[in-house]
């Protein structure tokens, strides 16, 4: 598949270069002394410094980012009422989405909660006006981190490419954490899945989208035996589309295995494939745990966003999550009480419940996810997947769920729950849960 177009399009013009956001000139300036530090200026830090301002926080606020420059390089989806804050943000609305598989799909929708998109380029400039306009703050971009040395019952010193910062308070919001051996304690204790991803955004000289439908789900594609896999399609107008390859899994998927399966997906599902060219590619990945980092690190050492576990463990959705993570550090830091955590008792239980069915019998994802989206209220499935689900709620979500099959993934989930966080895989107690 070449740079510029989809390999089912044969050669095309040169992707466009990327919208910049310009940056507010009242954020330059020299990193002040004792300041909230933020180590990433992406979704979770900007939300984060936001939080902080609204909240009435008066000491200086400094972010910091590798990145040179803010450009439309993602979009986070979500679903939520015309009154939610983060709506007047969004730049397409779905108000049916489809979930599919190659025996049939289900076609379902919400009219008051509909499913929303917000590109990076206007979050960005949003949040980065609204600190410009609050005062306090400043940008420092191009600026990485080398390095955090603590400091007894104080934030860690930070060692970085512009020099070496003593903070007030330090926030980290680079993102999850994605080595194996992060990963491998994660599983010990319970359950971890990459919800591994790459979207291209196409454009085709014919109408050959439906605009009207999120296709959240399609099944109908190769998958691998020990991961859940399916294509998401978010089309904009008829002829421009979003086009994600996703796979839950152990591992992550190579680039080139993503991009035949979109090519493979466009030339099945999309009358005039052929006509499809390649704007722009992305690439992420979120971890699927529910052992994930708590927010406070240690003293005035916070995680926020993906780095503080933020992204929703059974689904990886992460935008709404993330604005709730910023508010509720934020809220600690200004108050001094502990962070309320994001999830109710209930929520954590189906999360790894579900989580461990996903890791253990992928291959009956698809006939799973087409009966909770087929048999369910959407109403119910939205609150339920937009975490503003009741405990009636939660009852029909397990009731149209195969029961054997989640008595099993409740089984394991709570003998897992019962291990504690260093588990020797030898230990008495660990082969006999093998055993079982």
């Amino acid at each position: 598949m070449s740079a510029s177009t989809t390999g089912v399009a044969g050669s095309g013009p040169r992707p466009p270069q990327r919208e910049t956001v310009r940056i507010p000139s009242g954020l330059l300036g020299p990193v002040p002394r004792d300041a909230v530090v933020i180590a990433g200026a992406g979704c979770a830090g900007l939300a984060v410094a936001v939080a902080l301002r609204r909240r009435g926080e008066r000491r200086p606020i400094a972010l910091l980012d590798a990145r040179a420059d803010y450009t439309d390089d993602r979009e986070w989806c979500f679903w939520s009422t015309d009154e939610d804050p983060s709506t007047r943000l969004a730049s397409t609305t779905w108000r049916r989405w489809v979930v599919a598989d190659r025996t049939g799909s289900a076609l379902r929708g919400d009219e008051r909660t509909p499913y929303r998109m917000v590109r990076a380029a206007d979050y960005y400039r949003d949040r980065l006006d609204a600190l410009a306009r609050a005062g306090g703050t400043t940008l420092h971009l191009g600026v990485r981190v080398l390095a955090e040395r603590p400091r007894p019952g104080r934030a860690p010193e930070l060692v970085t490419t512009a020099g070496v910062l003593h903070p007030a308070v330090l926030i980290d919001a680079r993102g999850p954490r994605l080595d194996p051996r992060t990963a491998r304690r994660a599983r010990l204790r319970g359950s971890w899945l990459a919800q591994d991803f790459l979207g291209q955004w196409v454009e085709s000289a014919e109408d050959v989208f439906d605009p009207t439908a999120a296709v959240l789900m399609d099944f109908a594609t190769e998958a691998a035996a020990d991961s859940t896999t399916f294509l998401y399609v978010l089309p904009v107008s008829p002829r421009r589309a979003l086009v994600e390859s996703v796979t839950f899994g152990a591992a992550r998927t190579s680039t080139t295995l993503h991009r035949a399966r979109i090519e493979a997906h466009l030339r099945r599902a999309v009358p005039g494939a052929t006509a499809v060219r390649l704007v722009r590619e992305e690439r992420g990945c979120i971890p699927m745990t529910e052992h994930a980092p708590d927010a406070l690190a240690g003293p005035d050492h916070w995680r926020v966003g993906l780095a503080g576990g933020a992204a929703r463990p059974s689904t990886g959705y992460a935008f709404q999550r993330i604005q709730r993570s910023a508010d509720a550090v934020a809220a600690a830091i200004t108050t001094g009480r502990p962070a309320r955590s994001l999830d109710p008792w209930r929520r954590r239980v189906l999360d790894r419940v579900f989580l461990r069915f996903l890791s253990d019998r992928p291959e009956l994802a698809a006939a799973v996810f087409l009966r909770l989206f087929g048999a369910v209220d959407p109403a119910v499935v939205v609150r339920f997947l937009s975490d503003a689900g009741t405990m009636l709620d939660d009852l029909r979500i397990v009731l149209a769920l195969p029961k054997r099959l989640f008595l099993a993934a409740a089984r394991d989930a709570a003998l897992h729950w019962i291990d504690p966080a260093e588990e020797d895989p030898g230990a008495p107690h660990a082969r006999v849960r093998a055993a079982l």
